[in-house]
């Protein structure tokens, strides 16, 4: 590692790490510029190409090229390490000598993967340029410039099953890592499948510009559904993963802000108007890590989801996670004329457009936010109606740590409700007191599943996708659905019982037809697979219906039997 780390720092030159991301300005021997780690408006920021080092002389930090990557990318050393080398154009693979760690086979891993991303992307420009039906549905339906579609590598899968497996192979990739992708599948006779085919392609990068995944959206609007991701892989996980974060990034210092979107055509159709600050989850909710990794870069983070129902849900998960994380975002208010951001942009134009979003009068922070919303929802005037008002409340309130906040948000909640301050937080006490068991058990429930197998769990009953598979034991397989679903009814707020009540956000249902589908196109022996999954499941909803305090006990006891019978077979 020594030898890497030298002949990095003797390949690159400082001032040219530094300058791609910050401007400097050249006084005598060195370089100025305003300190990009913290406020301020006269530069302390020097830069010394003799020493190849860097130093602020008002918050203190320093050091060399490394350091620098560290903070300004927010990244580990390694990480760090990985980005010289890449602009020093060395091939940290010759540094690899005697035996790997554990950490490093990882990692080795995770480059070959990316390796046949980066192979996989450049097939699919080719596919594109020899495409007229893509090009023309990007060009015109979805109204994006050349210049858009290069930026956001928006690329085309062709109408092939065979075409991405033979040109993947052609190279020195071992076909165990070509399938960890899920670019390629096989069947039971070991023939290569291309997962998706006629699709135009969304490559997804991680923060530090690794390409670890693909989504995929049809074309053809008779094709189901919309759009399509990859499971997790090595080097995909969804819950760390923020698209277009790698760009908005080098933003965030001039805007002094980031916005979360609900989609990657949202992200797509908003930096058209030179906005470069928009960032959406790869088609999963915000994740406690997401908003840790935004908190990186900016604590002013702003929630722009549609001004929808499922949107005003969207905000509302949100905003808990963030008050369990101690993060307090902002949600931007979007004219209510507008349903999307696709209306307001195209009705506004650019110059308004941007107007609308430097103008801070368009903020409101999430929390009176939240409340407006469901003070409209609900007539206060009814005791009933007024209770289910503040219960709402007091739940949101329930995740927030800080208690000066916590204070100030009970004392404005007073106000709207005309009670005492005092009163009202001794109410909130009685509210964490009584529901102390519920919150608990909806933390275990998260923590006995996970949203992925619930999905291809419920896509087995979605639309009576259990009625078209081909399988021998299919009496059986619905009585145990039946059981699931039984014991699901009384676990609530859990995306199991949303299902089956049909609260289904669009989200729910995009998530549902990809499951299916995965069922569909993965031809395994369909029996043996579904009866493990169920097993599988079933052992987690054993500790879940075990702890449930919403079961009646005989109830309970009747669903424990069900399931040990089931799981002794």
């Amino acid at each position: 590692m020594s030898n890497l780390i030298d002949d990095i720092l003797s390949n690159i030159d400082i001032v040219d790490i530094i300058w791609t991301r910050i401007k400097l300005k050249r006084v005598w021997r060195n370089f100025v510029a305003l300190c990009p780690f913290h406020k301020e408006k006269t530069p302390s920021f020097v830069v010394s190409p003799d020493k190849q080092i860097f130093k602020c002389f008002w918050c203190g930090i320093g050091w060399n090229a490394i350091k620098f990557i560290m903070e300004y990318e927010k990244v580990d050393f390694r990480d760090a390490i990985k980005i010289l080398a890449k602009e020093a154009k060395i091939d940290i693979n010759k540094y690899k000598t005697g035996k790997l760690s554990s950490d490093e086979k990882k990692w080795l891993e995770k480059e070959k993967l990316i390796n046949i991303n980066k192979h996989a992307l450049a097939f699919f420009k080719k596919q594109l340029q020899n495409n007229s039906t893509a090009l023309n549905y990007l060009a015109k339906e979805r109204q994006l410039n050349p210049k858009i579609i290069n930026l956001f590598n928006l690329w085309y899968a062709p109408n092939s099953f065979s075409a991405l497996p033979d040109y993947l192979t052609n190279f020195w990739f071992s076909l165990e890592d070509i399938l960890k992708t899920w670019l390629v599948k096989k069947d039971s006779q070991w023939n290569l499948y291309s997962f998706f085919k006629n699709r135009i392609i969304f490559p997804i990068y991680d923060h530090i510009w690794n390409l670890v995944a693909f989504a995929w959206r049809i074309i053809n609007p008779k094709d189901n559904p919309k759009y399509l991701n990859i499971p997790e892989t090595p080097i995909y996980d969804k819950s760390k993963i923020l698209y277009w974060l790698n760009i908005a990034k080098n933003y965030i210092n001039e805007w002094k802000k980031i916005f979360v979107v609900e989609g990657y055509m949202d992200v797509i159709g908003l930096a058209r108007w030179n906005t470069p600050i928009w960032v959406a989850s790869c088609w999963t909710a915000l994740t406690p890590n997401h908003l840790k990794l935004l908190k990186r870069y900016t604590e002013n983070i702003i929630f722009a989801f549609d001004n929808d129902e499922a949107g005003f849900q969207a905000t509302l998960r949100a905003t808990k996670i963030a008050y369990e994380n101690e993060i307090y975002p902002k949600i931007f208010l979007l004219p209510e004329k507008f349903k999307d951001f696709d209306e307001a942009i195209n009705e506004l134009g650019e110059q308004n457009f941007q107007n609308l979003i430097l103008n801070n009068d368009n903020y409101q922070d999430s929390f009176s936010f939240i409340l407006q919303k469901l003070k409209n929802k609900y007539s206060l005037s009814d005791p009933i109606e007024r209770k289910k008002f503040i219960n709402e409340i007091f739940d949101l309130l329930s995740y927030l740590k800080d208690y000066n906040i916590l204070q100030i948000y009970i004392e404005y909640l007073a106000k709207i409700l005309k009670l005492d301050s005092f009163n009202l937080f001794k109410q909130f006490k009685t509210f964490l007191r009584k529901n102390k068991n519920y919150i608990k058990e909806k933390e275990e429930n998260y923590k006995s599943t996970t949203p992925e197998i619930d999905y291809l769990i419920w896509s087995l009953i979605f639309e009576n996708f259990i009625e078209t598979l081909p399988i021998k034991n299919k009496e059986k397989i619905i009585d145990i659905l039946t059981l699931i679903s039984s014991i699901a009814s009384y676990i609530e707020n859990s995306l199991l019982n949303r299902i089956l009540e049909e609260k289904l956000s669009d989200e729910d249902v995009n998530k549902l037809k990809e499951a299916s589908l995965r069922r569909e196109q993965q031809k395994e022996n369909i029996d043996t697979f579904l009866y493990n999954l169920l097993r599988s499941y079933l052992q987690k909803l054993l500790k879940i219906t075990n702890k449930a305090t919403t079961i009646p006990p005989e109830e309970k006891i009747n669903f424990l039997k069900e399931i040990n019978k089931i799981l002794k077979t």
